[in-house]
């Protein structure tokens, strides 16, 4: 299962004030530790819309706590048989849960530079504009299917950048890489990657659906 929140930016202090008793303890402190408000916005709805999605998919009504493996991966601090990623940035907040390893990515449209290029593009990658340089939509789209994997994987995204090679993924849609299932999208200037066992379907909220959603939620106990 996949959840999309696209524009979180048009919320204001009353929304986040709204929230707050739908985080856990943990997640509080996460947020209060944050400087910008738009991070904390951030912040808080992409653990609301995990919330959601383990609400949905897996009946699990509580305020999730998070634990990490030695590598840094998290997982519910109560059931480790659920996999789960989220990711957030200002354009846009994504999360995912699945019986199976997931990994998400959400990244606003970033524009190509050749150095950065050389740290993240495959030569194949590269290669597959010639001389031309790549546009900022695909180059977008590659940094997030490479940060996906890594997620999923649970060794973050430096081993695959130059080593993979996703230039098949031209536009959105679903991409088979070896025994990977990439579902690779964009909502306006938003561009996100899920990279799990099978196809993601896409549930996209709007500010003000995510709301209302967040309403019916339980008042975290923890």
């Amino acid at each position: 299962m996949f959840y999309l929140l696209v524009g979180p930016s048009v919320f204001s202090e009353s929304d986040l004030k709204k929230m707050y008793p739908k985080l856990s303890s943990q997640r509080k402190e996460k947020v209060d530790g944050l400087r910008f408000f738009a991070d904390k916005i951030a912040s808080a709805s992409a653990y609301l819309l995990l919330r959601l999605i383990l609400k949905e998919g897996f009946g699990y009504e509580n305020a999730p706590c998070f634990m990490f493996e030695p590598d840094g991966k998290p997982y519910l601090a109560d059931n480790k048989k659920i996999f789960f990623s989220i990711s957030h940035d200002r354009a846009g907040v994504a999360a995912c849960a699945s019986k199976s390893a997931i990994g998400v990515d959400a990244q606003a449209l970033f524009r190509y530079e050749d150095m950065l290029a050389e740290r993240i593009l495959s030569d194949k990658e590269k290669d597959r504009f010639g001389t031309d340089r790549p546009d900022d939509g695909f180059f977008t789209r590659m940094w997030t299917m490479k940060e996906s994997l890594g997620k999923k994987n649970g060794d973050g995204v430096i081993p695959y950048l130059t080593s993979t090679d996703f230039s098949a993924a031209e536009k959105e849609g679903v991409y088979s890489i070896g025994s990977d299932v990439f579902t690779v999208g964009q909502r306006n200037d938003l561009f996100f990657s899920v990279c799990g066992r099978e196809e993601e379907k896409v549930v996209v909220f709007t500010p003000e659906r995510f709301l209302n959603a967040v309403d019916a939620l339980s008042d975290a106990q923890i």
